[in-house]
C-alpha cells in the first residue's frame, strides 16, 4: 500500500527505520541467555575461575533498557563475582582499587604483588576462558576499556561482557558496583538506577516513553551529532519527561522536546547514578550547533502541522527534519 498520508509516513519510520526488528530482539536476547548460561558453566566447571553472584548480574546498555535503534550493533552486560572477603578504597579522580585477602582461591592469582586486583587481568582470564569454548573459539574476543568485546560470525551485534563487583554501604539502596576503569583499576556505577529511571517515567506516562528516546536517538544520529553520546542525549529526553506531562503522540511530543532541547543543552545535567558531578561535558560549540539545530527542526515541524498544506508537502518537511530514512509521498 502506498504512502499517501504523513500519518502513514511517520508509522512506517518508527516502526521499520527506528526500532529494532522483533524478530532480532527475540533472537538476540536468545544468544544472549545461551552466553549467560555458556559463562555459568564455565566458572562452576573451571576451579581456577572466579565464583559468580548471579543474583547481582544485570543486563545494561540501551538495548536492555529498550532504547536502541537499529542497527542492532551491541548488548551489554556485567557479570558479579564474589569478592572473596575482598575490601576496596578509593584512589580518587573517581578510581577505585580492591585488595583480596591472600587466603582468597581465586582472585588473588589476577593480582598485583600487593594483593591489588588487576581489572585487565580479571578481564584477560575471562577472555582466555572463552577461546576455549568451541562454540566461541573462532569469534573475535578483545579487551575493550572495561569490556570483554565477542563478536560472533553468526550475528550482526557484538556482546560487551563486564566484569563487576557489588560493594555493600549498608542497605540494598546504597549498594553500587566496581567495573575496570581500562587502567587496572576500577570505577563505580549502578546502571540499576537508569533502569528504574526510565522505567518508572515510561510507566507514568503511559507506555510513550521509550519510544520518545528512540525517535530523538534517529534524529541525532541523522544530525551526525557524534560528540553527543547516547546515553546523555537519553538522559536529556528524560529531563524533559519529568518536567511536563506528555502525550502518547510521540511525533508531538517529539517537537516540544527539540524546543526544549535548544536551552537545556547548555545547562548541567545531573547524573541519575550521583556518581558524575555534570553528564554534559559538550564543548560550547557542539552545544551550539545541537541548540541551532533542535531550534530549526521543531519550526519546520511546527510548519507541517498546517490542517491546509498537503500530505505530500507535510512529509517533506519530515524529510528535512529525519533525513532521506524518512519515507517518501508515494513509497509502498
Amino acid at each position: 500500500m502506498s504512502i499517501v498520508t504523513l500519518k502513514q509516513a511517520q508509522n512506517k519510520f518508527l516502526k521499520e527505520i527506528v526500532d529494532l526488528e522483533p524478530g532480532r530482539v527475540e533472537k538476540a536476547r536468545k544468544s544472549r541467555d545461551f552466553l549467560k548460561e555458556t559463562i555459568k558453566n564455565i566458572c562452576e566447571k573451571d576451579k581456577e575461575m572466579f565464583n559468580l553472584y548471579p543474583e547481582y548480574h544485570i543486563d545494561f546498555g540501551s538495548f536492555a533498557r529498550n532504547t536502541k535503534i537499529r542497527p542492532l550493533d551491541d548488548i551489554d552486560m556485567m557479570f558479579c563475582f564474589k569478592g572473596e572477603g575482598s575490601v576496596y578504597d578509593i584512589l580518587g579522580n573517581e578510581s577505585y582499587k580492591i585488595t583480596v585477602p591472600t587466603e582468597s582461591k581465586t582472585l588473588i592469582k589476577v593480582c598485583e604483588e600487593n594483593n591489588q586486583l588487576n581489572s585487565r587481568k580479571v578481564i584477560e582470564k575471562i577472555k582466555a576462558k572463552l577461546y576455549n569454548i568451541s562454540n566461541y573459539n573462532r569469534a573475535d574476543i578483545k579487551r575493550n576499556q572495561e569490556a570483554i568485546t565477542l563478536k560472533l560470525n553468526s550475528y550482526e551485534w557484538n556482546f560487551d561482557i563486564v566484569p563487576c563487583f557489588i560493594c555493600n554501604e549498608g542497605d540494598e539502596k546504597a549498594k553500587f558496583y566496581l567495573i575496570p576503569d581500562g587502567n587496572g583499576n576500577w570505577k563505580k556505577t549502578d546502571p540499576r538506577k537508569d533502569r528504574e529511571r526510565i522505567k518508572e517515567l515510561n510507566n507514568i506516562n503511559n507506555g510513550s516513553v521509550y519510544q520518545l528516546v528512540r525517535l530523538a536517538k534517529k534524529w541525532s544520529k541523522q544530525k551526525n551529532f557524534q560528540s553527543i553520546s547516547s546515553y546523555l542525549l537519553e538522559n536529556l529526553v528524560l529531563e524533559y519527561v519529568a518536567s511536563t506531562s506528555i502525550s502518547n503522540n510521540t511525533y508531538d511530543e517529539f517537537e516540544s522536546f527539540l524546543d526544549y532541547l535548544k536551552d537545556k543543552i547548555y545547562e548541567k545535567i545531573k547524573d541519575p547514578k550521583g556518581i558524575q558531578d555534570d553528564l554534559n561535558n559538550l564543548e560550547f560549540l557542539h552545544k551550539y550547533k545541537i541548540s541551532i539545530a533542535a531550534q530549526r527542526d521543531a519550526e519546520i515541524l511546527r510548519e507541517s502541522n498546517d490542517i491546509y498544506l498537503r500530505e505530500e508537502t507535510k512529509i517533506n518537511f519530515y524529510i528535512k527534519v529525519f533525513g532521506n530514512d524518512f519515507p517518501k509521498y508515494g513509497d509502498n
